[in-house]
């Protein structure tokens, strides 16, 4: 017989200085991605698929990889981007129409193996206003996959 296989597609790219990668928002939309290995800011923009700002960027999200990951400056970066799946719960004292987003970023530092997990705060609501939202992505924990340092 056949399957039914729910099927759930992210891309990630990369070139010498951006990396992209897309993951679920909500249920409508993903998210584009993307971080500057120059600046090191990461920034998640997210289509508006229906209301006033209709097939338009209405979000956009920031945040400073270089500050969160305490990067010395001395090797130049090599970061991979990647999203996941996640059903995170709201925070307390989050406003009732934010939720998170149904992804969360990975950022992973190659030089160091230094890696963080970002989550987008998120307001179906604002989409059918057409009212524009952002701010800071939230910088949700930080690990390290390198236990020690290597040596050049």
């Amino acid at each position: 017989g056949s399957w039914e296989i729910p099927v759930s597609a992210t891309a990630s790219v990369s070139s010498n200085t951006i990396a992209a990668a897309t993951g679920p928002i909500d249920d409508r939309v993903e998210g584009l991605f993307t971080l500057d290995s120059l600046s090191g800011r990461l920034q998640c923009a997210i289509l508006y698929t229906h209301g006033p700002r209709q097939n338009r960027f209405g979000a956009v999200y920031e945040a400073n990889v270089f500050e969160d990951m305490s990067v010395d400056g001395a090797k130049k970066p090599n970061y991979l981007l990647l999203t996941g799946f996640a059903q995170l719960t709201r925070g307390r004292g989050n406003s009732g129409n934010m939720q998170p987003a149904t992804c969360v970023a990975y950022v992973v530092d190659g030089n160091t193996g230094k890696f963080a997990v970002y989550g987008v705060p998120w307001s179906p609501s604002l989409v059918s206003r057409g009212t524009t939202q952002g701010g800071a992505l939230k910088l949700l924990d930080i690990g390290k996959a390198r236990m020690e340092d290597i040596r050049e």
